[in-house]
């Protein structure tokens, strides 16, 4: 390497594994928790997940999580049934671009929320679950529903910078279309059980071509 090239920021193997697996997932979703570990293992984030936030309702479902603590759970239970209604970035989402990443200090910057480490959220739910930063995507935005990638770092770690930034828009567009094709291939599944029910219940026989 001359001293003029600067190194990159992730090998092309470790980028190349991480992608494969993540298509992986669109055949098989229960490989998720595998995808998020490699993609977290990028940036030495300790909780990866794939979930639905609701700014309108402030809910979050968290579709697909994978956590190194084994705490993860309890923490994602408690976020869903109380502290994603406190989560002070809801404001920003309809207006985020879609596939690029934030860390926490862009999103205070669009938000506004100065305080954040000083809220109810930060304070009673992320610092004791070890967080202390993030790269966060829309992926997918649908009327009022965002389909969002996180990968959080934890307490020890340096801020979110961007090298973390740059790895997660290498990783959205790939995580997008694979969610996508796996949501498509649900259908097509769903259709197809659909039409089988319904010839089941025919008392005449019928011939398929």
């Amino acid at each position: 390497m001359s001293r003029a090239e600067t190194p990159p920021i992730v090998s092309t193997e470790d980028l190349s594994r991480v992608i494969g697996l993540i298509y992986d997932c669109a055949i098989d979703p229960e490989l998720w928790p595998v995808a998020l570990e490699a993609m977290c293992g990028l940036i030495g984030a300790t909780l990866g997940s794939i979930a639905v936030h609701n700014p309108s309702q402030k809910s979050t479902q968290y579709t697909k999580c994978w956590g190194a603590n084994p705490d993860w759970p309890e923490h994602i239970r408690l976020f869903e049934e109380k502290y994603a209604a406190l989560m002070p970035f809801h404001g920003i989402m309809p207006f985020c671009d879609l596939d690029e990443p934030l860390n926490t200090e862009l999103m205070i910057k669009a938000s506004g929320r100065n305080d954040f480490y000083e809220t109810p959220f930060y304070k009673e739910w992320a610092e004791p679950a070890g967080l202390k930063d993030v790269v966060s995507m829309i992926l997918i935005r649908n009327e009022n529903r965002f389909c969002v990638l996180g990968m959080h770092t934890p307490i020890g770690a340096d801020m979110v910078g961007p090298r973390e930034l740059e790895i997660g828009r290498l990783l959205a567009p790939h995580v997008k279309r694979a969610v996508l094709i796996s949501d498509m291939l649900d259908m097509r599944t769903l259709e197809v059980s659909s039409v089988k029910c319904t010839l089941d219940l025919l008392s005449s026989a019928v011939i398929l071509t």
